[in-house]
């Protein structure tokens, strides 16, 4: 029921603007109609609640399961269309923008529309090179890859590929470096007491985040190498050189205003 509630609120977004009308549109079934309003109202607070005041019995109820479910898609297809723009910060709309083009390239290419689909791919990828969506960038690498090994293009092909391989130890160098800080942090998280091995444990990741930016320039990794620097200096209560590193990352991101953002 959680999902659903929050899946609700996020279609009811005040400043949101939809394609198309939801209620009047998509909320064709009575019961559909009931589900949707019982949940968006508040007054259906739980599956068993739901599933008695539809059908009579609980949630286990086939018939309600298969509602909510039948609910819950066409929530999530209504979510894609909707303009989410003016709420989300420029970060955030970047990445979705990147996301639904993907989705656009897979149906070009379903539908055997090469050319357009590489067109686009190559939008997106300078896109992603532009906000270091390394994830992105592996993909549209990948499928570049593919179509010019099929055209029997070898220059081309080497330089996707080369390009391809950089990226993915790029991608790793990340995904390392955010398992280092949230290593950190779940110590953190489970206890407010003091724990002087973690600035010994944070000095150990920051060497290796020294041999990790080797693989290439990222926000990924200049980020978590001053969140990780901060927990070192937090433990040992050196407050002024902490304050310092503050002070860096504030200018880090007014050098780079395109990764200021809440999601990062």
């Amino acid at each position: 029921m959680q999902e659903l509630s929050d899946i609700i609120k996020m279609v009811n977004l005040k400043g949101v603007q939809p394609v198309k009308n939801f209620h009047e549109e998509e909320l064709d079934g009575t019961k559909l109609r009931q589900l949707y309003e019982g949940v968006a109202s508040g007054v259906l607070q739980s599956d068993d609640e739901a599933a008695n005041v539809l059908y009579g019995t609980d949630a286990s109820d086939k018939r309600y399961i298969m509602l909510r479910k039948n609910l819950t898609d066409r929530l999530l297809q209504t979510l894609v269309q909707y303009d989410y723009s003016k709420r989300l910060p420029a970060l955030v709309n970047e990445k979705s923008w990147c996301i639904r083009s993907m989705f656009g390239i897979t149906m070009l290419l379903s539908f055997g529309a090469v050319e357009s689909a590489i067109r686009l791919v190559e939008k997106v990828l300078r896109r992603a090179e532009q906000f270091h969506f390394t994830d992105i960038r592996v993909q549209c690498l990948q499928i570049l890859r593919e179509k010019v090994s099929l055209r029997g293009d070898t220059d081309k092909y080497e330089e996707y590929d080369a390009a391809l391989k950089s990226t993915l130890a790029l991608q790793q160098a990340e995904l390392e470096a955010e398992e280092m800080c949230q290593r950190i942090e779940i110590h953190f998280t489970r206890s407010a007491a003091e724990q002087p091995h973690i600035a010994d444990l944070a000095e150990k990741y920051l060497r290796r985040l020294k041999i990790l930016t080797k693989s290439g320039s990222s926000f990924v990794l200049d980020i978590n190498t001053f969140r990780i620097k901060l927990y070192m200096l937090q433990t040992r209560h050196e407050y002024r050189a902490a304050l310092k590193v503050c002070t860096e990352a504030d200018a880090y991101l007014l050098d780079h205003p395109e990764f200021s953002s809440r999601s990062r």
